[in-house]
Parts: C-alpha cells; structure tokens; sequence
C-alpha cells in the first residue's frame, strides 16, 4: 500500500532505520531521502533478503551486502538531499534503480 512512498529521514541525531517489506511481490518501490545531514539512514531488507547498490551514483563499487544485511547512509557521508530509489523484483532482492550520495554496507 505504500509503495511509490519517498521516506525522509529527518532524525537529527543518531540512526533512522527504515526496514523494507518482503520483495516477493515484484515492482514495489521504495526512495529514502536524507533530510538531516546530521543522522543517519539504515535501510533493512526484510528476513535474508538481499539489497543490491553501488557506492556511489558515479560506476562506484559494489555493496550488496549478505542476506538480511542493510544498506546506510552514514552521518559522516551524507548531505542533505542524499536519496535511494530500490524496486524489488518479486523474489528476493531490491535493486538499486536511482541514487545520490555515499551509500554503505551496515
């Protein structure tokens, strides 16, 4: 029911963790924005299922953690405005379709 939802992180301190539902049912949609470069977003799948991202929106490398691992944008890193768009492919894993910024293995 909320897919196509932008999530803004808006804590100023510490982490704001978001956690994704299952990625069985395919095309769902999900973007997280940074609204305070202060805090921290933690996004975690649901159960062993698998994000796959890159470091940065510029060919950065590979961060598809292990199942059941998350995916941050990290306090140290990040500006206001920092975003990630995931869609899942209606098995098991989210793929990374647009983003800005520094993201990282949790």
């Amino acid at each position: 029911a909320e897919s196509g939802t932008v999530m803004i992180a808006t804590k100023a301190s510490g982490t704001q963790t978001f956690v994704l539902p299952s990625a069985a049912t395919g095309g769902l949609v999900f973007t997280f924005k940074c609204g305070s470069a202060s805090g921290e977003i933690l996004i975690d799948p649901a159960g062993s299922e698998v994000i796959q991202a890159k470091a940065t929106n510029d060919a950065g490398a590979d961060i598809t953690p292990a199942g059941g691992t998350g995916i941050k944008n990290t306090a140290a890193t990040n500006v206001i405005g920092d975003y990630i768009t995931l869609v899942s492919d209606g098995v098991s894993k989210w793929y990374t379709v647009a983003q800005s910024g520094v993201w990282a293995s949790q």
